[in-house]
């Protein structure tokens, strides 16, 4: 853990925009999902170095860790920046969902990453997920 700690105390430098959002999703190859603020694992680490989610992904509550979301409710995933955590095989439904008119018109820097490297917590993808976040926001 300390270990942990002192990579995000390094990564300050590289610490988001104020009030700058971050959307953290999942793709999978039968669904959409974001991942909310209170209840993720990525969102703990990532709320360590300052993102924050929008606020219409606010759920008021650490019960709930991700939330479907339907073609024609995309929006909800607006931000300055999209995380997206893509499961193996899913290359076809990422290719989709970056074709989709109403996300391309989200207008959000979008970085890819692979689901089973950064989904899942202990301390070592907790440090690959800080050593990562640098490539967020670009």
């Amino acid at each position: 853990l300390a270990v942990y700690r002192q990579a995000v105390d390094e990564s300050e430098s590289h610490s988001p925009r104020e009030n700058s959002t971050l959307t953290v999703a999942r793709v999978r190859t039968d669904s959409l999902r974001y991942m909310t603020q209170d209840g993720s694992f990525p969102y703990a680490v990532l709320a360590d170095l300052g993102y924050r989610a929008p606020a219409q992904q606010d759920r008021g509550s650490d019960a709930v860790q991700t939330v479907d979301v339907s073609p024609e409710l995309i929006d909800v995933l607006a931000a300055d920046d999209i995380l997206l955590l893509t499961d193996a095989g899913t290359e076809d439904a990422v290719a989709q969902l970056r074709q989709n008119p109403l996300f391309t018109g989200l207008g959000a820097r979008v970085t890819e990453l692979p689901s089973k490297d950064f989904l899942f917590g202990n301390v070592l993808t907790a440090q690959a997920l800080v050593e990562t976040a640098t490539e967020i926001g670009g």
